[in-house]
């Protein structure tokens, strides 16, 4: 195992206490819980660190990791996604480790360097594998630049802050938030970018702080304090290329809106990014992802008549959904109510979603409110229904089907009674003719009061005894 100072490592740690494991699509390849530190420089007391996280290691997948990585074109993207795939994946861990290590060496991250070749060679020793050596050049020339270019940043800093230069001092915090963010500090970076404010002179100014506060506290996982800055982003007067940064700026409200939960209005925000955009989105999704994000979330949330307008009928979005053809088929089936069909495709594509590091921890409810909503229209036209054939076409048993429909009439979202001797779901029962004349007993009711009304109104005028309205 390789030794780093614990004090370049400390803000690496990741507080792990209430991470739990679980094991899926079990298979014999061995697994370990290899990343013990975090190298994405979250700290204690984020958001990410509050919430109980739960760590799935997904030990089959159909996943062609290097032209999975090839769709994001930022550096830093490819590296955290590589290391997410192999903290929870045991079958892709050697190849994405190794990935990720070659491209750190492009980077003047040394610290991660460091643990993801130790946690590299750990896992190759324990299958009897020759380690990878250190690259001690690189590692030494590397920290020795960083060095002389944090003193050099300083200096430069020192120097506009004597003569007073508001520009100068506001570009000097800017670089030293680029150089912290490189060498993996993102807390420095950040009190660096926040620095920048008070030095803003411009609205493109304000907006390169605010799109920097923003990216450093996605990768802090600080999502309340980026949605902030976003905002204060999106209310900018007089930007240039309003169109292209809009791009970028909806692909962020997808992905914080994710990440808190707010579904709806993420699915709402990946369907309105344009195609023609496609290559202003925000460094840390791929077209590919706007795709399956917005498709998934859209059949969790949208009703039908959303769904074809929001959807079917949206061009751009067609768009992107073809580059994921599963992702399309599945929507597709949906709405066409083959129901197993669209369920198949998502068990399928499952343990690939779970490998993503934004969507990992909304799959499970993702795919709840897809077969909640699938269980809901499969009955909708029906006034009785085969449970055995309902449970054929969800490809469950008939008491588990029993269980999931019993929690749906609960809930309110199935007006219906189980026949569980016969097994038959038999919708309410409503008498229509009593429901209609109580509703023309209600709307006679109403018109006599407001006739008698307009009477007592009329001869109130007549005899003079109330003033007429008068109009301003």
């Amino acid at each position: 195992m390789l030794d780093t100072p614990a004090s370049s490592t400390s803000s690496l740690v990741e507080n792990l206490d209430s991470i739990e494991t679980v094991h899926i699509a079990s298979a014999s390849h061995p697994t370990q819980d290899f990343l013990d530190m975090e190298v994405n420089g979250s700290t204690p007391g984020t958001e990410s660190n509050k919430k109980k996280k739960t760590r799935v290691i997904v030990t089959s997948t159909s996943m062609d990791l290097e032209s999975h990585i090839a769709n994001y074109k930022s550096r830093t993207t490819r590296i955290d996604r590589l290391i997410f795939i192999a903290d929870r994946c045991p079958v892709l861990q050697v190849d994405a480790l190794q990935f990720a290590a070659k491209e750190l060496l492009e980077t003047v991250n040394v610290d991660k360097y460091l643990i993801v070749l130790g946690k590299l060679n750990d896992y190759l020793t324990s299958l009897q594998r020759l380690p990878m050596n250190v690259d001690e050049k690189w590692v030494e020339q590397t920290r020795l630049a960083s060095r002389k270019k944090t003193d050099q940043l300083e200096y430069e800093l020192r120097t506009y802050r004597a003569n007073s230069i508001k520009e100068s001092i506001r570009m000097g915090h800017s670089d030293f938030g680029d150089h912290f963010y490189a060498l993996g500090d993102l807390q420095n970076a950040l009190k660096s970018y926040t620095r920048t404010k008070d030095y803003c002179t411009t609205p493109k100014h304000i907006l390169d702080m605010c799109l920097s506060v923003v990216k450093t506290c996605i990768a802090m996982g600080t999502f309340s304090h980026a949605q902030t800055y976003l905002i204060k982003a999106e209310t900018i007067p007089d930007l240039p290329n309003k169109e292209t940064l809009g791009s970028k700026l909806t692909s962020i409200c997808g992905i914080l809106s994710l990440e808190t939960g707010a579904y709806y209005k993420a699915a709402k925000s990946f369907l309105s990014i344009p195609f023609d955009h496609v290559n202003e989105l925000y460094e840390t999704i791929s077209p590919n992802d706007v795709a399956v994000y917005g498709g998934l979330i859209a059949l969790a949330t949208f009703e039908r008549s959303e769904l074809k307008k929001l959807v079917f009928e949206n061009s751009s979005f067609k768009q992107f959904l073809e580059l994921e053809p599963q992702i399309r088929e599945m929507i597709y089936a949906f709405y066409s109510l083959n129901f197993r069909a669209s369920l198949d495709i998502l068990g399928k594509i499952k343990n690939d979603l779970l490998l993503d590091m934004y969507l990992h921890d909304h799959v499970e409810h993702i795919y709840q409110q897809i077969r909640k909503k699938a269980l809901v229209q499969y009955f909708f036209p029906f006034v009785t229904v085969d449970m055995n054939k309902m449970a054929s076409s969800f490809n469950c048993t008939v008491s588990d089907l029993e269980r999931e429909v019993a929690v749906l009439i609960g809930d309110g979202h199935i007006q219906a009674r189980i026949d569980s001797h016969n097994k038959i779901l038999r919708a309410k029962q409503h008498n229509q003719r009593s429901q209609l004349y109580s509703r023309a007993t209600e709307i006679a009711t109403d018109f006599a009061f407001q006739s008698r009304a307009t009477l007592l109104r009329a001869k109130l005028l007549e005899m003079d005894l109330v003033q007429p309205t008068r109009y301003r």
